[in-house]
C-alpha cells in the first residue's frame, strides 16, 4: 500500500497534499468541493457526524475568471467555514476544530476547465498523503459536495472486504418548483442503472461524486480523481471498476439538493433547468437489450459478430445491421479480435474485454441507438421495467462472487 500511495504522491497528485504533514491522525477523511456556495455550505457542515476521528477538507475554489459573484460567495463559504470553531494556520489554509470533528480549509484558485475535479482531487490527495503517513486508519477516502446533506451514520457504512469504492444510498431534496424535474431527473437517473444491471455490465451503478466513499490505494492506482469540469466522478468510478468490484448501499440516504445551477456543464443542476417535456423521456428499453446481447456474446469462444446475432433477443433480430454498425464504430469488434489474439486465458480475456468495453463505451452504444431505438416516455419505460427485489439480490450476489475470485469471469 505504501509503495503505491508513494509512487502516486510523487508522480501525480497535487503540491497541496503536503499540508498533512502538519495534521495528527484520524480515521475518517471526508473531501468537499465548494464553488459559489455563499452559506448552502451551512446544511452540509451541520450534518457532518461529530466524530473527533475525522477531518472534513473544504476546498472552496475558482478559476481565474470567476464572476465577481462567484468569488463573493465563495469569501462569504470561507468566512462562515472559519467562524465554525478556533483556527490553527497552516502552511496552506486553516485548520477549524469544528464542533465535533475538524476541517482543513482551503481556498483554491485553479485553472480553467479544471474546477470540480480538480477540487475534489485535492482534498483526495490530502487523503492520500496522510495514509502514506499513517495516519488515515480507516484506509478509506469519502468525497461529498458542499450542497449534501449526510445522514447520521455516513461514516459507520463497512465496505465489504476487496471493494475498491462504496456508493452512498441518496435521494434528491427539490427546491420550489421544480419537484417535478427532479422527479423526473432521478427516475432517469435509476432507469440507466437498472438497464445496465439487466444487460449484466459490470458497471451498473450510480456515478454521483456526492456519494463515492474510495479505497485509498485504489484512488492512488488510478492516479486521483480525473482534473475535469464535469463527470469527474463517472470516470474515476470507470476506472476503480476495473481494479475490483464497487459495493453500492440500501442504507440511509444523503440527502442531495435538486437546485438548478450553473456551476458545471452537465449533471442536475442543469438538468432540472431543462424543459420538463424533455426530462420525461428516456433510452428505450430495447438498447440495453442490445447491450445485454453484446455482453453475452464477447463471453462466448467464437466469432463475436456470430455470437452476437445467436444472442439477440428475437425482437432486435431485424435490427442486428444497426448495432452491429454502432458497435464498429466503437471499435468494439476489433478489440474482442485483439484480446483473443493477445491473451492465453479466459480469465485475461474476459478481463481484457470488459476492461475495454466499459462504462463509457456502454453509454456510448445505448447513445449511438437512439437513432434507432427513440427515446421513450419515461413513464412507459419504467412500467416496462419487472425488477423487484430480486435485480438487488442478484447483483450482490455477483458482487460477493466477484470478491472471492477477481480474475473469475462473468456469469452468463
Amino acid at each position: 500500500m505504501r509503495n503505491t500511495l508513494t509512487r502516486y504522491l510523487s508522480k501525480h497528485a497535487e503540491p497541496d497534499h503536503g499540508v498533512a504533514r502538519e495534521l495528527r491522525d484520524y480515521r475518517h477523511v471526508i473531501a468537499v468541493p465548494a464553488y459559489d456556495e455563499g452559506l448552502t455550505i451551512a446544511p452540509l457542515l451541520d450534518s457532518v457526524p461529530r466524530n473527533r476521528d475525522a477531518l472534513l477538507v473544504l476546498v472552496i475554489n475558482a478559476d481565474e475568471d470567476a464572476a465577481e459573484g462567484a468569488r463573493d460567495a465563495n469569501a462569504l463559504s470561507h468566512r462562515h467555514a472559519l467562524q465554525r470553531g478556533p483556527n490553527t494556520p497552516l502552511s496552506d489554509g486553516t485548520l477549524v476544530e469544528a464542533k465535533g470533528f475538524d476541517m482543513l480549509v482551503l481556498n483554491k484558485t485553479v485553472p480553467r476547465r479544471r474546477g470540480v475535479g480538480l477540487a475534489r482531487k485535492i482534498g483526495g490527495d490530502v487523503a492520500a498523503s496522510l495514509a502514506s503517513l499513517g495516519r488515515l486508519s480507516s484506509g478509506w477516502l469519502h468525497m461529498t459536495d458542499a450542497d449534501a446533506v449526510l445522514p447520521p451514520d455516513y461514516l459507520d457504512a463497512s465496505p465489504m472486504d476487496g471493494s475498491v469504492a462504496y456508493l452512498h444510498a441518496f435521494e434528491h431534496i427539490a427546491v420550489a418548483g421544480h419537484e417535478a424535474h427532479i422527479q423526473a431527473y432521478e427516475a432517469h437517473l435509476h432507469h440507466y442503472v437498472r438497464g445496465l444491471a439487466r444487460a449484466r455490465s459490470r458497471y451498473a451503478f450510480h456515478s454521483i461524486g456526492s456519494t463515492i466513499s474510495v479505497q485509498v490505494q485504489a484512488y492512488a492506482a488510478v492516479r486521483g480523481v480525473p482534473r475535469r469540469p464535469a463527470a469527474e466522478d463517472f470516470y474515476l468510478l470507470d476506472k476503480l471498476a476495473k481494479l475490483g468490484p464497487i459495493e453500492e448501499s440500501r442504507g440511509s440516504c444523503i440527502r442531495l439538493s435538486g437546485r438548478p445551477s450553473h456551476r458545471v456543464p452537465f449533471g442536475t443542476g442543469v438538468s432540472v433547468r431543462k424543459d420538463l417535456s424533455e426530462l420525461e423521456r428516456t433510452y428505450d428499453p430495447r438498447s440495453y437489450e442490445a447491450l445485454g446481447g453484446w455482453l453475452r456474446a464477447i463471453e462466448r469462444d467464437e466469432d463475436a459478430r456470430q455470437a452476437l446475432a445467436d444472442e439477440l433477443p428475437a425482437s432486435l433480430r431485424e435490427h442486428e445491421g444497426a448495432i452491429t454498425e454502432a458497435l464498429t464504430s466503437l471499435g468494439a469488434f476489433e478489440a474482442v479480435t485483439r484480446a483473443r489474439a493477445e491473451t492465453r486465458t479466459v480469465a485475461a480475456y474476459l478481463r481484457n474485454v470488459h476492461t475495454f468495453f466499459d462504462g463509457f463505451r456502454a453509454m456510448k452504444l445505448i447513445r449511438g441507438l437512439r437513432e434507432t431505438f427513440p427515446d421513450v416516455p419515461l413513464l412507459e419505460a419504467l412500467e416496462a421495467e419487472d425488477l423487484g427485489d430480486a435485480l438487488a439480490l442478484a447483483r450482490r450476489a455477483d458482487l460477493e462472487r466477484r470478491i472471492a475470485n477477481p480474475r473469475a469471469g462473468f456469469p452468463a
